[in-house]
């Protein structure tokens, strides 16, 4: 079924190409020999480089902001919880594209704004979910604890954290894939160099087939990271019921 759908699919893609000119929409065979040059380009593989730089370190400063605030937010009574969730959600809700410009007055064009660009698209969703994940622990299983005299540490890391780990394993995935658009954002946006500046040097030159193949290595590459996240989340969460 899903390699008719792949076939459908290029045929639609070809159908389609015939009625337009190649700097428009080129067909299947010109974008898949650019992916298979991209492939085989340092170019690729540096500009690849380049923007892993921003990727890596704004996504974990994502998940240990995101993990502190969350657990943290998460311990709160509910109604003192519900006030910070009303930050959580505005956090996610808004569009981070806007706020570019004041990353940039205050921290510059360079690696820092990119990474904060990337933090302020992942963090809030990693904290939502670390946040859910920590107040629909199991209550019943606390409420035992407590009755038979353990300490609060004892019952965070032995009930509460476990229960939350499917929650959190989510909201890291999610996490991801919000920190690979705002990389990409970033890139366009504040600096055009690695990802951002191929864009930017294909669009230009109206190299569509190039583009179309940089874009879909470019995704390709994210489902990777995706799937690897998913796996972990799977090996961590396989006891989970």
């Amino acid at each position: 079924m899903q390699l008719v759908s792949v076939v459908v699919l290029l045929g639609g893609w070809w159908v389609l190409s015939t009625q337009t000119t190649p700097l428009t929409l080129p067909g299947p065979i010109p974008v898949i020999l650019a992916l298979v040059r991209l492939l085989f380009s340092w170019e690729f593989w540096l500009s690849l480089l380049v923007s892993l730089q921003s990727l890596a370190v704004g996504y974990a400063v994502s998940v240990v902001i995101g993990l502190v605030s969350g657990v943290g937010f998460g311990l709160l009574s509910r109604r003192t919880g519900a006030i910070f969730d009303a930050y959580l959600i505005i956090g996610l809700a808004v569009p981070i594209t806007g706020l570019i410009p004041v990353v940039v007055m205050i921290l510059g064009i360079g690696l820092t704004a990119r990474v904060m660009v990337v933090v302020l698209f992942a963090v809030f969703q990693i904290a939502i979910n670390v946040v859910t994940g920590v107040r629909e622990s199991d209550r019943s299983l606390v409420e035992m604890a407590h009755s038979f005299g353990a300490s609060p540490s004892l019952i965070f890391w032995r009930i509460i954290l476990p229960d939350a780990v499917p929650s959190i394993m989510a909201g890291m995935r999610l996490g991801l894939g919000r920190a690979i658009v705002g990389m990409v954002t970033s890139e366009l946006i504040l600096l055009s160099v690695g990802v951002g500046r191929m864009v930017v040097k294909f669009s230009s030159s109206f190299q569509t087939a190039n583009l179309l193949a940089y874009l879909a290595l470019i995704v390709a590459f994210g489902v990777f990271l995706m799937a690897a996240v998913q796996r972990l989340e799977r090996r961590l969460t396989r006891w989970y019921k």
